[in-house]
């Protein structure tokens, strides 16, 4: 049940944001298409904001400093 997802290309950005292009096979755009659908769903019906959820995903990480 995995894809391949590879980073194209990434481009700093005189704000120093990036913008990040990405190359993903069949199977992996299938993958994301149907998880994020499915993200959006339950935060819908769950009345959970997603910046809250990603939030909570970032505030998993051992080392904040790492992401």
């Amino acid at each position: 049940m995995t894809g391949k997802i590879e980073v194209k290309d990434i481009k700093i950005n005189e704000d120093g944001g990036a913008t990040y292009t990405f190359d993903l096979d069949e199977k992996a755009s299938g993958l994301a298409q149907e998880e994020g659908l499915k993200l959006l769903l339950y935060c819908g019906l769950t009345k959970v904001d997603l910046d809250d959820v990603y939030n909570w995903i970032l505030d998993q990480a051992e080392t904040p400093e790492s992401i």
